[in-house]
């Protein structure tokens, strides 16, 4: 066989390796992604994901306890979600008691949205900033020490960027925050 046959042979071999690596890598990375858009996480796994989202630093003993999943189990279950569904482990603070006394919510609808975007991601008084659609292109949460700093901000947006509709909501309280799937027994997942 000529030479350069057996280096083709050869690489498609190699070729044909690496590809099998990458597809079990992508399957194993996006598996769950795959089995939470089919519904086919299990009752467990969907237990551990809410017990996670009412507390995610519990400890996995107290989780092995109410759950009845070994420690090792929960842990490497624990570590194959945060690739997957978990984005982030945060912490919910209360703005207030930290000296922002005022929070809104502000939509905008604008011409330019793509100048804007950057900006707004680029803001620190932005906690929450969505796209959304009708009537208005942006949806966002801003904290502020005080009513004035919140006009001052609106009023630097008009300045900046073409805005064609504006509405600002005053938040006065939490009622509910970060709650969906923190309880089994909302998803009647227990008992």
């Amino acid at each position: 066989m000529p030479e350069h046959y057996i280096t083709f042979s050869c690489l498609k071999d190699e070729l044909y390796n690496l590809y099998n690596i990458y597809r079990t890598l992508l399957y194993n990375s996006k598996s769950i992604l795959l089995q939470v858009i089919e519904g086919m996480l299990n009752k467990k796994e969907l237990i551990i994901l809410s017990l996670l989202r009412r507390n995610s630093r519990e400890k996995l003993t107290k989780l092995s306890k109410e759950t009845k999943i070994p420690v090792s189990t929960l842990f490497e279950k624990i570590k194959y979600y945060e690739g997957a569904v978990i984005k982030r482990h945060t912490a919910i603070l209360d703005f207030t008691k930290l000296g922002y006394g005022a929070r809104a919510t502000i939509l905008i609808k604008l011409k330019e949205k793509d100048q804007i975007e950057k900006f707004l991601l680029n803001s620190k008084v932005i906690n929450t900033c969505l796209k959304i659609n009708n009537g208005y292109d942006f949806m966002m949460e801003a904290v502020f020490r005080d009513i004035g700093e919140l006009e001052l901000f609106t009023e630097n947006l008009e300045k900046k960027f073409t805005i064609e509709q504006k509405q600002v909501y005053y938040i006065t309280s939490d009622l509910k925050r970060e709650d969906f799937l923190s309880h089994p027994d909302y998803l009647k997942l227990t008992g």
